[in-house]
């Protein structure tokens, strides 16, 4: 339990501003009074910014308590020194620092692009020497740790039971009718013997009990609480309310993206945490409403944040997954799984059909706050629909197509194989080994253009 309120509390691995490394822009301005100093250093605190885990490349192993990600900090153009000056002289005309205020403990949010993992000497001859064998929550074992999005587009029974012959899970989504859901984990439940993990998606609106209720009485194990801001004081509510009335089931909460939406998600009792507000691949919430945190740093503080305060909670990276690089990422800094959307709604098991498109074989998406979405909750709840009505829900979410894939199973095989991958050149048999092993560093723009493939090709 936490010793203070989250109002006080700034855990010891929440990245600050004050752990900058010296840069060009902090030697550049050291003869200017500290008041014009201190203006300066806010240009610059984005990118001389770490999180407790951003370090230096260089660091001792022997130091190292948990992975590293090499401090962008030490990256710092000439560019941004001009800049700095500017402003600093600008601030100084005016005499007032006011409006950058904010800016001034500026931390820095990395993304899957933004780091590397580094290579290590290594043991493992075979990529089937590594176990990816992992939690969902804290009851639930899983034999791999990728989950189907509890999206319309994505999750429904099929995909939940092929997901679970794979060793993962399925969250079916909750944009139905209660009795259609609750048929739909039943039909989970009478798969392959009663194995298969079976979940579903509750809101926090006024049917949550009742669904709740119907999903645990299909043979539910675990129930997922679905809302965007999961940091909010019904969202916690409704974590409380389903652990106090179906305390057998195991509940997921989300979405948050800091230390403390986590905590106190954990501390209503909640048995698995989502963290992501924003990465999704058709998601729009950063640029409706500016909001976020990049998806490897959120993941990392959330982990290491819960941790210190004691709470034994597995993680979900949820969202912004393109790549089995991007799952190896989010479980090296401690998520013990990802949720995937985008890359799963073009597979033979999602909902809808395949439709002929210019480019070849697709299938449709679409963001759960997106227009369509939207639009569709509210001809099924029989609500009116006119412009008042979307002037007061701005959507945040998009729909289109993506490239149909064929079976579930041949993508997730490639996930696995490059996850497998990434263990080995790491040396690590298990993914707690590799979330302890693994070291980063930070890439340029220059590095991530580096990292894809850049010959000249013909064809």
């Amino acid at each position: 339990m936490r010793a203070s309120s989250s109002s006080t509390r700034k855990p010891a691995n929440e990245p600050v501003a004050s752990s900058r490394v010296n840069s060009p822009v902090s030697a550049s301005t050291a003869h200017v009074p500290s008041s014009s100093a201190a203006a300066s250093s806010c240009a610059c605190s984005a990118t001389s910014t770490a999180s407790a885990r951003l370090t230096s490349s260089g660091a001792s192993p022997s130091t190292r308590q948990t992975p590293t990600i090499a401090a962008a900090a030490t990256i710092a153009s000439s560019t941004t020194t001009v800049t700095t000056v500017r402003r600093r002289g600008l601030m100084a005309a005016h005499g007032s620092l006011g409006p950058l205020m904010k800016l001034r403990d500026l931390r820095t949010g990395l993304t899957f692009d933004d780091v590397l993992i580094v290579p290590q000497r290594s043991s493992i001859r075979s990529r089937s020497h590594v176990s990816v064998r992992t939690r969902l929550s804290r009851s639930i074992p899983l034999d791999l740790p990728v989950i189907a999005a509890n999206m319309d587009t994505v999750c429904e029974h099929e995909m939940a039971i092929a997901m679970g012959r794979l060793g993962g899970a399925g969250i079916v989504h909750r944009f139905m009718p209660i009795d259609a859901q609750a048929a739909q984990i039943a039909a989970i439940r009478s798969a392959d013997d009663g194995s298969l993990v079976a979940g579903g998606a509750v809101g926090t609106d006024h049917d949550m009990g009742d669904r709740a209720k119907a999903l645990v009485a299909a043979g539910a194990d675990v129930l997922v609480l679905d809302i965007a801001h999961g940091h909010a004081d019904h969202a916690i509510d409704g974590v409380r309310r389903l652990k106090d009335h179906f305390a057998d089931t195991d509940v997921i909460a989300g979405n948050v993206a800091t230390i403390d939406g986590a905590i106190d998600m954990a501390e209503a009792g909640a048995d698995a945490i989502k963290v992501g507000v924003g990465p999704g691949g058709v998601c729009t919430t950063r640029l409706v409403a500016g909001v976020g945190v990049p998806q490897l740093s959120a993941t990392d503080s959330v982990v290491n944040g819960l941790a210190d305060a004691g709470f034994d909670v597995p993680v979900i990276a949820d969202g912004g997954i393109r790549t089995s690089g991007d799952i190896a990422k989010a479980l090296a800094v401690g998520a013990e799984t990802v949720m995937i959307g985008s890359m799963l709604a073009g597979t033979k098991e999602s909902p809808g059909e395949v439709e002929q498109g210019p480019h070849g074989l697709r299938k449709r998406i679409r963001g759960m706050a997106s227009f369509e979405a939207i639009e569709a909750r509210a001809e099924r709840h029989g609500e009116e629909i006119d412009d008042e009505y979307f002037e007061q829900r701005a959507p945040e979410g998009v729909e289109g197509t993506v490239p149909y894939r064929g079976e579930a199973g041949k993508l997730i095989g490639e996930l696995m194989a490059g996850l497998r991958s990434a263990m080995s050149y790491t040396n690590a048999r298990s993914l707690a080994e590799f979330t302890e092993r693994t070291e980063f560093v930070a890439v340029t723009p220059l590095g991530l253009a580096e990292n894809t493939p850049h010959a000249t090709l013909s064809y």
